[in-house]
């Protein structure tokens, strides 16, 4: 039995330019195959004191825990809106998504040797 699904992908990077949107249509078949078709994509830019406030994150002198709790929240914000932006301009409604993807805004990564203290990853954006 063949399926269709629309996922949505949302995404930003340590550039801090903003959020990169995708809307995908994946056709699971019945041979166990499956096709992928991009609906739609999107790059929504970050306001000027958004990026200045998640670039302070990055440095320990500047961050705070409250800045990082109160922008994990508008940042979720920033996020939902760039999805219902993308969802409205392709025509489609947010009850035709399937699943949502969300990674966040990238604001400290510590690579370490594998299975060794000091690797660390921490996203936000309130999803």
């Amino acid at each position: 039995m063949e399926r269709d699904y629309i996922a949505l992908g949302l995404m930003s990077g340590t550039s801090v330019d903003g959020i990169d949107a995708s809307l995908a249509r994946y056709r699971l078949l019945a041979d166990g195959g499956l096709e992928l078709e991009l609906i739609a994509a999107a790059m929504s830019p970050f306001p000027a004191d958004i990026r200045e406030r998640i670039f302070r994150l990055f440095e320990d002198e500047r961050g705070s825990l409250e800045e990082l709790a109160l922008l994990d929240q508008e940042l979720g914000e920033l996020f939902a809106r760039a999805a219902r932006e993308l969802i409205a301009s392709a025509g489609l409604s947010p009850s035709d998504i399937s699943v949502i993807g969300s990674h966040g805004q990238t604001i400290r990564h510590r690579a370490g040797p594998p299975g060794r203290p000091g690797r660390a990853s921490l996203q936000i954006g309130s999803g």
